[in-house]
């Protein structure tokens, strides 16, 4: 490995040269991009559409962009945030035309109740699946930043680039999803450490 360059740079060349192969129709490279994104690109729609067959459709969704649009990376931001973007985009459009259509009764037998009983979560689950679910709880916004942080690990300004607004209101987002879930956990009997 080249001095002065970290793990994270050379993985992202690698990644920014299967794009590039993908661009060429390289069938292999976008098999590779697949699974590798896969997984984390679901966890993250299924936090934001809440219901995992749906979360599967937006994941092909994705990355059927991904394989048409690879022409037009412009490398402006790394692999992973231009999938984040990708994914979030057609999250919302998912999101809007659902609130624009009529609520069924398939839609509603669908939606999880978000809301456990104190006693329920705190004797039933561990503490970190007791967060899960009380970060459905959270508003999208809330709960996007919070994923994008600490489970994709990505920086306030890739996450800023992901959900195309200022790095500012990213932090501000931030600072009231933390204080919120930890409002949450209180109210479900989970003290400060």
């Amino acid at each position: 490995m080249a001095e002065g360059v970290s793990g994270k740079q050379v993985a992202e060349a690698d990644l920014r040269h299967l794009v590039d192969k993908v661009a060429g129709g390289d069938h292999v490279a976008f098999r590779w991009l697949f699974r590798r994104f896969q997984r984390p690109v679901h966890a993250y729609l299924s936090r934001l559409v809440r219901t995992p067959h749906i979360a599967d459709e937006l994941v092909n969704k994705t990355m059927l962009e991904l394989w048409r649009g690879a022409s037009r990376f412009g490398g402006r931001s790394t692999v992973s945030t231009w999938l984040f973007g990708i994914a979030r985009h057609k999250a919302i459009d998912h999101l809007r035309r659902r609130r624009s259509g009529d609520l069924g009764e398939e839609t509603i037998a669908e939606m999880a109740d978000p809301a456990p009983t104190p006693e329920d979560s705190v004797t039933t689950a561990s503490v970190s699946e007791l967060v899960g679910r009380l970060m459905s709880r959270l508003s999208v916004e809330h709960r996007e930043v919070l994923h994008l942080a600490y489970r994709e690990e990505l920086s306030v300004e890739e996450i800023a680039s992901v959900v195309d607004c200022p790095v500012n209101t990213v932090k501000t987002r931030m600072f009231y999803a933390r204080k919120r879930l930890k409002t949450l956990l209180a109210e479900s009997g989970v003290e400060e450490p």
